[in-house]
């Protein structure tokens, strides 16, 4: 399967059971508490293709400091309630969107969707945290600086790479609860002006965590003064003057197509279905247009996007660049097919490398020859330039306009766009977070009483003969660019900066839309 599973869906993992017990099974003694951090840590360490260097390029506290810090953590764990705890807070702090921890909780406690009565925002790159209906500045949560609180939040348990990500989760987080301040969540704030406020909690009814998203709900208002062209399920053409505007909401949609040409005639609701609307309604227009926008804020990512990259390319493009590394798990017929999306181009790939010693002569631990990702351009998964659809219309500029949601294929997107159609980027970097080749690892302890663990494919059914007690999903390839570095970490490079304060907060993307025009009438001025 080529989906690439969003950063919403894998978000959920944190706080979420695994299993419930009639019976809860005796603690873990220290030499076994101890075997398991340490195989923890060891098997993260021996797969793990990327997260740990992102840390290292991302963030104050590097990986080495970050392993220590919650190797102490673990070893002051005195029950099965605070193992679970520390467990979910080092992997909140794993730097990658697309991984998972989930603890087989053993507490059989209900947990209660709660939220509390304020509501945070915040300023980037002046890093500042202010109640949002006041507006007034928020200096202390506990007693402690709130800016101190976010520091360690932003080193130690979120798994953005980038501040202005985190902070969008830890304002997100405050409000349900999850912040701590001076070892216990947070009870009071104070104000600048030295005001105190006691913070209280209310269990949330009727909450839907998983309702799913209408993306039209806020359309007619953010898009009033625009010409609609056409809407689809996930997208949206407009027109404004000589501008188009193709707002693509999510590249979720479940099936990926059998031709991302979408030459075909699509249903409704489809990758090709979205496609052909965009290129149906972008040729309507070509000759009233000659500006295009992109906006693709807060696109959490889903399906590869190869489609839309086909049809909105201004010149031949690539697949996204990966590496694999070898090891013994790549023997296993059926974890390598996991690993590989099930792609039969991605298995051709492999036993070529086979084939021509590559594969022998390849150290355990060392990564594998360059691959396409998703092998568009290739049978067999090599790096060759596609052709833009010969329907794709030609634009004098294109601008893409991005933000700290946009993660995932969304990421993919802009790194593709800023490289392919020369998008010039506006707004706020995007998450760079694109991830898609996972490993899940199982450990339990087995009968005999020792940590064991097993590989197991994402999705995966398995059985242990034993006790589950945790289970991790982590990146096992890495993304790299045309230059063999990291991706990862690395947003397109902007050409507009859009900063968030007070005043914009809480209408952001249209202040980003309104930015744009407003570059595109200067560029339009300064040609008269």
């Amino acid at each position: 399967m080529k989906l690439k599973i969003s950063f919403l869906l894998s978000c959920v993992f944190l706080f979420s059971s695994l299993q419930t017990f009639s019976q809860i099974p005796k603690f873990l003694t220290n030499k076994q508490k101890k075997d398991f951090y340490t195989k923890l840590f060891s098997e993260i360490e021996l797969l793990d293709a990327e997260a740990r260097e992102t840390r290292n390029n991302s963030k104050k506290v590097k990986w080495n400091k970050f392993k220590k810090h919650y190797r102490k953590k673990f070893d002051k764990a005195k029950n099965w309630k605070e193992l679970e705890d520390v467990f979910n807070r080092f992997g909140k702090g794993f730097v990658n969107l697309h991984s998972s921890f989930n603890f087989y909780s053993k507490t059989n406690e209900k947990r209660e969707i709660e939220r509390n009565n304020i509501r945070l925002g915040f300023e980037y790159p002046q890093i500042n945290f202010f109640e949002l209906k006041s507006k007034k500045d928020i200096t202390h949560i506990n007693n402690v600086p709130i800016k101190k609180v976010f520091d360690y939040y932003e080193n130690y348990e979120c798994n953005f790479n980038s501040t202005v990500g985190c902070l969008s989760n830890f304002v997100s987080n405050f409000r349900r609860g999850m912040i701590n301040a001076n070892g216990v969540r947070v009870n009071s704030i104070r104000l600048a002006d030295g005001k105190e406020s006691k913070v209280e909690y209310k269990i949330a009814k009727n909450i839907q965590p998983f309702k799913p998203i209408y993306y039209y709900d806020n359309f007619d208002k953010d898009f009033a003064d625009w010409e609609v062209i056409k809407k689809g399920h996930l997208v949206a053409v407009l027109r404004k003057d000589n501008v188009a505007l193709v707002r693509i909401f999510s590249f979720r949609y479940g099936k990926e197509p059998k031709d991302f040409r979408c030459k075909e005639k699509a249903e409704e609701k489809t990758i090709c279905g979205d496609v052909q609307i965009i290129r149906e309604s972008l040729n309507s227009i070509s000759d009233k247009t000659d500006y295009l926008i992109l906006d693709v804020q807060n696109n959490t990512g889903g399906n590869e996007n190869t489609a839309f990259i086909a049809q909105l390319a201004q010149k031949p493009f690539y697949d996204m660049r990966v590496l694999y590394r070898k090891t013994p798990i790549l023997e296993d017929e059926k974890l390598r097919r996991t690993l590989f999306y099930f792609s039969n181009k991605g298995e051709k790939w492999f036993q070529n490398l086979k084939k021509n010693g590559t594969y022998k002569n390849t150290k355990n631990g060392e990564f594998l020859p360059v691959r396409a990702d998703f092998c568009q351009g290739d049978k067999a998964c090599e790096l060759k330039p596609v052709e833009p659809n010969k329907s794709a219309v030609k634009f004098k500029k294109v601008l893409l306009l991005t933000n700290q949601m946009c993660i995932s294929s969304c990421d993919d997107f802009a790194w593709r766009m800023k490289d392919y159609a020369d998008a010039e980027l506006i707004g706020q970097p995007h998450a760079a977070d694109a991830t898609y080749s996972r490993i899940e690892i199982v450990f339990y302890l087995d009968k005999k009483g020792k940590i064991a663990r097993k590989y197991v494919g994402e999705r995966e059914k398995f059985e242990v003969d034993g006790e589950l007690i945790a289970k991790i999903k982590i990146p096992y390839s890495k993304m790299i660019d045309a230059k063999g570095k990291l991706l990862q970490g690395k947003p397109a490079k902007f050409s507009h900066f859009v900063p968030i304060t007070k005043e914009n907060y809480s209408n952001i993307e249209n202040v980003v839309r309104i930015k744009a025009l407003k570059y595109l009438e200067e560029k339009k001025t300064a040609k008269l």
